[in-house]
C-alpha cells in the first residue's frame, strides 16, 4: 500500500495514533493526490461510505470485500468442553 484514503468516520476514530498527512479535497482530487502518492503501490479505500462514493464516480480499479461471519443470538459451544457458553 502506497496511500490511504479514508472517510470520515473512520478517520474520527482512530488517524490520530496513525500519524501521516491529511488533506480535505473533494472525492476526486483526494483519489488523484492518492494514486500520485502512492505511485506503483496500491491505494487503500477505508469506510464502506466513501468507497462507496469512489465505486459511483468510476474511481475504483478493483474492491476486494473482507466478509467477517458474525453469531448472533445465543452464545453455544463449538466442541463440548471448550469454555462456558
Amino acid at each position: 500500500m502506497g496511500a490511504a484514503v479514508i472517510g470520515r468516520r473512520t478517520f474520527d476514530l482512530g488517524v490520530g495514533p496513525w500519524g501521516g498527512t491529511f488533506a480535505f479535497d473533494g472525492l476526486r482530487a483526494a483519489a488523484r493526490r492518492a494514486k500520485d502518492a502512492a505511485g506503483d503501490k496500491d491505494v487503500l479505500v477505508l469506510g464502506a461510505h466513501v468507497a462507496g462514493q469512489l465505486l459511483k464516480a468510476g474511481l475504483l480499479d478493483e474492491v476486494r470485500i473482507h466478509l467477517v461471519p458474525l453469531l448472533l443470538g445465543r452464545a453455544r459451544r463449538c466442541s463440548p468442553g471448550s469454555g462456558p457458553s
